[in-house]
């Protein structure tokens, strides 16, 4: 037997298991470093809610009634594990929803619940409306299975893995919706703000026009169509004369001494301030008595 060939094959082998094992390691690390990740998403997510559930059962990710894109986005070999799904009612919504395992056997049907959500997917039960929660019965007798077997642990392995992304993709849209609102409103907040000197032009041109002139009265009609329009949008006067002076709202520019009036009340509104959904597009400009 030629020993330098069976030393050069045994160092070859070594080699690749080697790199075999470097591989596997940095997936490996890489694999850990998403899931931390994901169970952060979710911690950053959960929330308390109030829900009863209607119906639950173990179904196909195609049969759960979940959207579209989930679905689509989900690895093909998990696709055919059956997954806990809950169908729960939280206020006058009634929500298809994924479950922990152990919750998905505790739960109650018809029976107001107390749990944790995170996105779409229920993750732990604080209390039973009327009672204690119920610990799921244990196999007994001499055949029980002590250990899941691998296909087991595999299925839960992927329903782990199917539940963390659909909650990241949950999250994901409410963030993405949430930033295209704020989006929206910024957007109609600057053209709002742009409009408003055009309001005020009006304004003072029709304080001085004639009373009974027609290209007036032609232009107070436009002006009322005008400001109808701001107030279907959401762009709604600040309260100013007769009110508490507020900085959130009023700018003062002028203090008066006057008892009648009362003090820290706005006596009189040099411009008119508006707001768009809540959100102040210009604070009115006041006289303040002391």
């Amino acid at each position: 037997m030629n020993w330098s060939i069976v030393m050069n094959v045994l160092f070859v082998v070594l080699i690749i298991a080697a790199i075999v094992l470097g591989v596997l390691y940095y997936f490996g690390r890489k694999l850990e470093k998403r899931q931390v990740e994901a169970q952060a998403t979710i911690d950053a997510a959960k929330q308390v809610v109030t829900l009863m559930a209607i119906d639950k059962k173990k179904l196909k990710l195609k049969e759960a009634g979940l959207p579209a894109i989930v679905y689509e986005q989900t690895p093909w070999y998990a696709r055919r594990a059956k997954i806990p799904v809950v169908k729960a009612k939280i206020g006058p919504r009634i929500m298809t929803m994924i479950a922990d395992e152990k919750v998905f056997l505790q739960l109650p049907l018809k029976t107001e619940a107390k749990v944790v959500i995170s996105g779409m997917y229920i993750t732990e039960i604080k209390s039973v409306r009327g009672g204690s929660i119920e610990q799921p019965e244990k196999k007994k007798g001499f055949f029980r299975k002590d250990k899941k077997d691998k296909k087991d642990e595999k299925i839960a392995e992927l329903n782990d893995r199917l539940m963390r992304q659909m909650a990241e993709f949950d999250n994901f849209r409410k963030r993405t919706e949430k930033e295209k609102s704020s989006m929206y409103i910024i957007g109609a907040k600057d053209i709002v703000e742009k409009m408003l000197p055009v309001v005020d032009n009006f304004e003072r041109g029709l304080a001085q026009a004639p009373e009974g002139d027609s290209f007036a009265d032609g232009m107070k009609m436009i002006y009322k169509q005008l400001i109808t329009t701001l107030d279907e949008l959401g762009v709604k006067p600040i309260e100013a004369v007769g009110k508490e002076f507020d900085p959130n709202f009023h700018n003062a520019v002028m203090h008066v001494e006057d008892e009648e009036a009362g003090e820290n009340i706005v006596v009189e509104e040099f411009q008119k301030g508006y707001t768009y959904k809540d959100f102040v597009v210009r604070h009115s400009m006041v006289k303040v008595a002391n």
